[in-house]
């Protein structure tokens, strides 16, 4: 080993412990995402004298800032920051979580309900279709190594049709009486399983596909 190899592997390591922890911020914010509307009816309950806005857009903001740093550990673990799919990807589910996250923090301060045309309901919306379209160059180009990842692939190409497919069905079989936690088992889950895979698999510590010194 020579002097020149210790920056090399002191940012190796700190790559890897930043890695770990963007995979438990996945996991976490995979899970809290998927039982969004549990954890939002709990967060009401326990708050009951606050605003009802407010305690919806606490769980929500606080998955989509948890799932933000999970994708930044999926960035330094499955791409070599260079355009393709795969950072494209990236970039369109960055860009919808932040979406869905001012749209949140808005809400409380719209004043009236969460509508598709509201300013924070629009926001959402388009954050919402933004991470979901985003999650399918993503999961395609995702290494298949283990069965985690290609269960995680899997689940990222499938959210988008599996939300407008499964919302049809519901409507069509159900209609408007259909309940929030079924209605989200279509719109949220996937893709909230999907971090949570992405997560284990990060934490774990597999090897990169792929070497960035050689790119220096």
């Amino acid at each position: 080993m020579t002097r020149h190899d210790t920056p090399s592997i002191r940012r190796s390591s700190f790559e890897s412990t930043l890695t770990r922890r963007a995979g438990l911020a996945a996991i976490l914010g995979g899970a809290l995402f998927a039982l969004l509307p549990v954890v939002e009816d709990a967060v009401g309950s326990l708050l009951p004298v606050a605003p009802a806005a407010m305690t919806t857009s606490l769980p929500e903001v606080t998955s989509f800032l948890l799932l933000l740093g999970g994708l930044y550990g999926v960035f330094l673990r499955y791409t070599d920051g260079t355009a393709g799919p795969a950072t494209a990807g990236i970039l369109a589910v960055a860009i919808g979580l932040l979406a869905l996250a001012a749209g949140s923090v808005a809400e409380p301060f719209t004043g009236g309900a969460r509508t598709p045309t509201s300013p924070d309901g629009l926001a959402i919306l388009i954050g919402y279709f933004a991470v979901l379209g985003g999650g399918i160059p993503l999961g395609i180009t995702l290494p298949r190594a283990s069965t985690v990842t290609r269960l995680a692939s899997v689940l990222l190409v499938a959210a988008l049709p599996v939300a407008l497919v499964g919302s049809w069905i519901l409507e069509v079989t159900v209609g408007s009486g259909v309940s929030t936690e079924l209605s989200w088992a279509v719109l949220g889950t996937p893709l909230g399983v999907a971090f949570v895979l992405l997560g284990v698999q990060l934490v774990n510590g597999r090897p990169k596909p792929r070497n960035r010194s050689s790119n220096a």
